[in-house]
């Protein structure tokens, strides 16, 4: 029915879907940029309030976390007042996040404003922008949604160097004042979405929340592995400080790390499109055990990073922890949309992102606890490793229970409409 409709809108497939996917597509590089380089200004913080590594740590944590949690009401709000509205809100509460972090001269206000503020805001940004997909392609549908989610790494490459520039010109409060003016760019690529097609949704919260999936062991299982997967940002929030305090580089050599993850999540994601085209990654086993390998080859390159001692062994497994994490995260919508079927995939992506989010604001400041009390500045990275191999074993259990119902090839007849519902919902591929 949604489909039908987005046939008769004249903007579909269009050039102008195309200049709609680039602006979208800059609205993640801005967004998901200010928020994975967060973790370049931990320092600094650290230094100006004396709070101790725990509680800095919590405000970079607080700022995923709320980017990930956030996603599914931005999507909600996107499908019923518009892309536009959706992301200027979003960049208006991260410039807000950002300007009155400049005047802030007490922690909790930073805490509040750099944290809270600025992840609402971009979490809200990049939910719309990935809704872009859903509504503006038909036929180029899996192509554009691919596109899109190579932002995510170009933001990555790029905002970690800018942010140290930016710092060692400015002061942290200077760069945080001209981020501000950055988040605001977000609102001129909106002003592009003004002809949005509009698609059917559901009219209630409870046609959307499906409780029948906890009904089911597979779900569970699923949640788990997000929840324990938030181990990843115990790398992302604190690579930067410990190759700048612990491997003896220079702090502005240390934000290269992030930089080089970015440029290899993008390579990472591009090699899984091209082999999942091919008739190889048809069968749902060979996916499962190529998902599984980037799991644990991604919690090994976590541990890894921890034993680094040059730059070029920080460069190396920070681009292989990227790598391996792009792969796995193009893998992963496949492989629970034929689990749980398309028609619950989006609200169940939505509820494993949750359990991430809430983990998310768990494990950092664990993580910085545990290496005080142990005297251990690499406990972060040994607890990040264990937890994404936890996540990694969580799946493979579930590849054990999980007894296919329909042929491999059935399934794979169901992915663009399960692409289309995953972009409706804002699910961010990290």
């Amino acid at each position: 029915m949604g489909q039908n409709t987005r046939k008769r809108h004249p903007d579909v497939d269009t050039g102008w879907a195309w200049a709609s996917l680039l602006s979208a597509f800059m609205v993640q590089v801005i967004m998901i940029g200010l928020i994975l380089s967060m973790g370049v200004f931990y320092s600094d913080i650290l230094t100006q309030f004396n709070k101790g590594p725990v509680l800095t740590g919590w405000v970079i944590a607080v700022n995923g976390a709320m980017n990930t949690l956030v996603g599914p009401i931005g999507s909600t709000l996107s499908n019923r007042y518009g892309f536009t509205l959706v992301i200027f809100l979003g960049s208006l509460i991260s410039f807000s996040g950002f300007f009155i972090t400049y005047f802030a001269n007490d922690f909790w206000l930073v805490f509040f404003c750099f944290g809270f503020l600025t992840g609402i805001g971009s979490g809200l940004g990049m939910a719309a922008s990935f809704g872009v997909v859903a509504v503006y392609f038909d036929r180029h549908q899996r192509l554009a949604s691919s596109v899109l989610t190579l932002g995510i790494g170009l933001g990555l490459l790029i905002f970690p160097v800018l942010n140290r520039i930016l710092i060692e010109h400015y002061t942290w409060r200077g760069a945080s004042l001209v981020l501000s003016a950055i988040s605001l760019h977000s609102i001129a690529f909106s002003c592009v979405f003004v002809h949005q097609p509009r698609l059917k949704t559901s009219k209630s919260l409870a046609d959307n929340a499906d409780f029948s999936l906890f009904r089911k062991i597979s779900f569970y299982i699923i949640v788990l592995h997000f929840f324990l997967l938030a181990g990843y940002s115990l790398f992302i929030q604190l690579a930067v400080r410990y190759a700048s305090q612990n491997v003896g580089i220079t702090a502005h050599q240390a934000v290269l790390a992030l930089s080089s993850h970015g440029f290899f999540n993008i390579c990472g994601r591009l090699m899984a499109i091209a082999f999942t085209s091919t008739r190889m990654a048809a069968p749902l086993g060979v996916r499962f055990w190529a998902f599984h390998v980037a799991t644990l080859a991604t919690a090994a390159g976590i541990i890894m990073y921890a034993w680094s001692s040059t730059l070029m062994a920080v460069l190396a497994w920070s681009g292989a922890v990227g790598f391996f994490v792009g792969v796995r995260w193009s893998f992963l919508p496949g492989i629970q949309m034929e689990i749980l079927s398309p028609r619950r995939f989006a609200t169940s992506f939505s509820y494993g992102l949750c359990a991430m989010g809430i983990a998310t604001l768990i494990f950092p400041p664990l993580g910085e606890w545990i290496a005080v009390v142990a005297s251990t500045p690499e406990a972060p990275f040994y607890l990040g490793g264990v937890c994404v191999a936890l996540a990694g074993g969580a799946m493979i259990l579930l590849q054990g229970v999980f007894k296919p119902k329909s042929p491999d090839n059935k399934a794979m007849d169901h992915m663009e409409s399960v692409e289309e519902k995953m972009l409706r919902t804002g699910s961010v591929l990290l």
